[in-house]
């Protein structure tokens, strides 16, 4: 055989090695953790989410707990909010894939007004995500978790919290959450034992 032939028969062998069904898993958990490592801000182990009034879209009043035993994804906006005008929709998109699966979706508005908020998921084109208004105006975890980082509380701020409660990271700004290492991130997170 010439050494084209073996060299061609090699490829052709790396190549079903390579979309093995493994190896798909393998790029993908690679990927979640190269994403996990760029975009977001690691937080004290085993530091606890707060629990503080929230007030949800049909009127009832609930709170942070409620979403125990799943990973919810706590993001900080306000309607004058720039970078929140495009933080949102992708937000929203990202609600329309993984929520299905399980993942909270849990927008907390910042304005005092209400009517300003609905305006502005009507304007930018969200349909997807509750509106969820924060009752005592960002809890004080919220506050010290960004002193520890030496980060200062802006909008959009979000953070992940897995299923026991835990806050496993934060992301202060808009965030990649389009891109498929953010995806693949929240379903690892999504797929741990409660």
């Amino acid at each position: 055989m010439s050494r084209f032939l073996k060299g061609a028969f090699m490829a052709l062998a790396l190549g079903f090695s390579a979309a093995a069904p493994g190896a798909a898993q393998d790029f993908s958990a690679s990927e979640a953790q190269t994403w996990a490592a760029r975009h977001i801000q690691p937080t004290p182990q085993g530091l606890t989410a707060p629990d503080f009034p929230i007030l949800l879209p049909d009127g009832r009043q609930g709170s942070l707990a409620d979403y125990k035993g799943k990973v919810a994804l706590v993001t900080l906006w306000r309607s004058d909010c720039p970078i929140c005008r495009r933080e949102m929709p992708i937000l929203d998109r990202l609600a329309g894939e993984l929520a299905p699966e399980g993942l909270v979706m849990a927008p907390l508005a910042l304005d005092y007004d209400m009517s300003r908020a609905q305006a502005a998921f009507a304007g930018w084109g969200v349909s997807r995500l509750p509106l969820i208004q924060d009752l005592d105006r960002i809890n004080g975890t919220f506050f010290a978790l960004s002193v520890h980082q030496n980060m200062s509380i802006s909008t959009p701020t979000s953070y992940v919290i897995d299923k026991q409660g835990r806050i496993r990271g934060a992301i202060w700004g808009g965030g990649d959450w389009d891109s498929p290492g953010a995806k693949a991130w929240l379903r690892q997170l999504m797929a741990e034992a409660a």
